[in-house]
């Protein structure tokens, strides 16, 4: 679900002026750092 709201890209327009960023953004926020914290050990596992 917090996928839907980070790929703010693919929302149409009408949409996205409803959309307000600040919605979840704690919890995008964790969302994210995980995912860097993910790629991070990837490229250390090819180094």
């Amino acid at each position: 679900m917090l996928s839907k709201f980070s790929l703010r890209m693919l929302i149409p327009t009408m949409f996205r002026r409803a959309y307000n960023p600040a919605t979840y953004l704690d919890e995008r926020k964790v969302m994210m750092q995980e995912w860097a914290d993910m790629l991070d050990k990837w490229v250390a596992g090819f180094e």
